[in-house]
């Protein structure tokens, strides 16, 4: 009788175990959940040399299908400015996401404003000499407009010259017919989170009164801050996504690394998947 108790207990645990095999085998696949949409793109912030978490990312971000047709990384590649062998990792550990689609980059803080550490950005990034770190690209009918936080003597605004830049951009693409939304992409939020909620963006408020003017903004996506966070304010989508291998901002919410994916079809849907391939968020913009 007591043999016939330990066999059945022998076969639950062996049964127990199978089937945790199974779930973690399951949650360390490479493969991501399916892109469903028309067409996507991924973004991502915030590595400060946590390579090993940024590789796994990388190789989901690669793993997509279809392929999305462009990744942006919102900053702070390094944890020191001006240093090129982490630069030669970055592009390393990135090779399943260049391999499949174009990778732009927001420079970060710690990217550095030097003089040394410029001429560094532009060499690794293919930026000429005299073009400023902000830029605009569209991809289909999305306009992509990349900002820099970090102009020497401008660091936490957008101001000047690349203001006038900004509502350049956004007053031509909003008499567009060839482009039906815009995406804005900057290192530093305009509203922090975590540790350093109620700091924001110098000129927060002026940059939030001129993205309300226009209803082709679907969302404003920076890192800095070491988490994930969604806020929804006068209808503008303010994303953090700084999940990518720095150290995690703990007990606020959001604290879990991850890439965004945003996929287009009739809607516009935005996921953030985690290490696992895990859906962390799931929400239409």
């Amino acid at each position: 009788m007591n043999l016939l108790k330990y066999l059945r207990h022998l076969s639950f645990l062996l049964f127990y175990f199978a089937i945790m095999a199974g779930i973690f085998g399951c949650q360390n696949s490479s493969a991501p959940y399916y892109n469903d949409g028309d067409w996507s793109f991924v973004a991502f912030g915030d590595l400060r040399q946590g390579f090993g978490i940024y590789k796994k990312l990388a190789i989901s971000m690669g793993s997509e299908k279809p392929a999305p047709l462009l990744a942006v990384c919102l900053g702070d590649i390094m944890l020191e400015p001006g240093n090129e062998a982490e630069w030669l990792k970055f592009w390393k550990y990135s090779d399943p996401i260049t391999e499949k689609m174009p990778l732009l980059i927001v420079r970060g803080n710690h990217e550095g404003n030097d003089a040394a550490s410029e001429w560094l950005y532009r060499v690794q990034t293919g930026i000429p000499e005299g073009q400023p770190f902000y830029f605009s690209k569209q991809v289909k009918d999305q306009l992509m407009i990349i900002l820099d936080t970090e102009i020497p003597g401008e660091e936490n605004s957008i101001s000047n010259m690349q203001l006038d830049w900004l509502k350049a951009q956004l007053d031509s693409a909003s008499i567009s017919d060839d482009i039906s939304g815009i995406f804005i992409f900057m290192h530093r939020p305009l509203y922090r989170q975590g540790i350093h909620k109620g700091e924001t963006l110098d000129n927060a408020r002026e940059m939030h009164e001129l993205f309300k003017q226009n209803k082709k903004i679907r969302a404003v996506v920076a890192g800095h801050d070491h988490m994930y966070h969604y806020m929804k304010k006068d209808g503008i989508n303010y994303i953090i996504s700084g999940g990518a291998g720095a150290p995690l901002i703990h007990g606020y919410g959001g604290d879990y690394y991850h890439y965004l994916l945003f996929t287009f079809n009739d809607k516009i849907n935005m996921k953030a998947i985690g290490v696992f391939n895990e859906i962390n968020e799931n929400r239409n913009l």
